[in-house]
């Protein structure tokens, strides 16, 4: 997919953005899988990085998987990571040729799926019709299946994550989500008994 993954991530968008629109209670998410580079002027990493902070922009984020050889070879793991940062994701995933190659796939993909379900979350509604809630005034706190309960911070942006347990809004100005940061999407993707709790009316808590 190398030489065309510009025009995939352009109809990747395209159809993302539109599926949303019209399924705004849907969490949606772009999945991009490649075994090549991409090549040509058109798909500098770049111009790639717009369509995936596009989508970002939009409260999609992009996964990227890659293949490599047995050894290690076919792709360069920097400009995917710096792709799966734009999108969101802070980081590609990696599969290398070989006998277990199926059930990596697998392994990542249930990975994938698990992100994507336990870290967005819908801004609360407000108590009393009528009344509306001050983004400026959101809290997220993870509580563990086990142990003491955690704060997340906010940042304004995915790329403001920076390793940190924190989450931001889809959109800044005018949220409607919550996405957890990478990390704490990982720390909490792993605890199936994981419950959150969201509150309105104090400061956020700010990183």
């Amino acid at each position: 997919m190398g030489r065309t993954l510009g025009a995939a991530l352009e109809g990747a968008v395209e159809w993302a953005m539109s599926y949303q629109s019209k399924s705004p209670d849907d969490r949606t998410v772009i999945m991009i899988v490649t075994d090549g580079d991409p090549e040509g002027c058109e798909q500098r990493v770049f111009y790639l990085m717009e369509h995936v902070a596009r989508a970002l922009d939009a409260g999609i984020q992009t996964f990227f998987i890659g293949f490599l050889g047995r050894n290690g070879e076919g792709l360069r793991q920097a400009q995917m990571d710096y792709l799966a940062n734009a999108g969101g994701t802070e980081r590609a995933y990696y599969i290398t040729d070989g006998s277990s190659a199926k059930d990596d796939l697998l392994e990542t993909l249930e990975t994938i799926r698990g992100r994507t379900i336990e870290c967005d979350f819908a801004l609360p509604a407000a108590t009393f019709a009528g009344d509306v809630v001050d983004p400026a005034l959101v809290n997220v706190t993870y509580l563990p299946g086990s142990g003491p309960e955690v704060s997340f911070t906010k940042v304004k942006r995915a790329e403001d994550c920076g390793g940190s347990s924190s989450w931001f809004y889809d959109d800044e100005a005018r949220p409607k989500r919550l996405h957890l940061c990478p990390e704490a999407c990982d720390l909490v993707s792993g605890d199936s008994e994981a419950r959150f709790r969201i509150l309105v009316g104090c400061v956020s808590e700010l990183k």
